[in-house]
């Protein structure tokens, strides 16, 4: 990622509320304020909105757990042919999307 341009790295915008989430309940730590942290992810890479297809493609996704944000990155992933950053087991086995890590 480090070689990579601002441009070409995209993320869901449900991915930065998955974020929020994470730092909220201190499953990840930083050493600056989290509100910060994701202004500061939210200014330097692409957000792909939710959409209705997006939404429609995450409950029909054959992945063998329920988790609402792991379904929507997958979707998100695939409709726009990205490869996801992502050492998820389940994410890499379901070969739903490309993967890398």
């Amino acid at each position: 990622m480090e070689s990579c341009d601002p441009e070409e790295i995209a993320i869901s915008d449900f991915s930065l509320y998955e974020l929020a989430v994470l730092l909220d309940r201190g499953r990840i730590k930083v050493s600056q304020p989290a509100g910060t942290v994701l202004g500061e992810i939210a200014s330097r890479i692409t957000l792909v909105p939710l959409d209705a297809a997006i939404a429609l493609e995450a409950t029909r996704l054959p992945l063998s757990h329920g988790d609402p944000f792991d379904r929507v990155i997958v979707a998100t992933a695939r409709k726009y042919r990205l490869p996801l950053i992502t050492r998820d087991n389940m994410i890499v086995g379901s070969k739903l999307v490309k993967t890398i890590w």
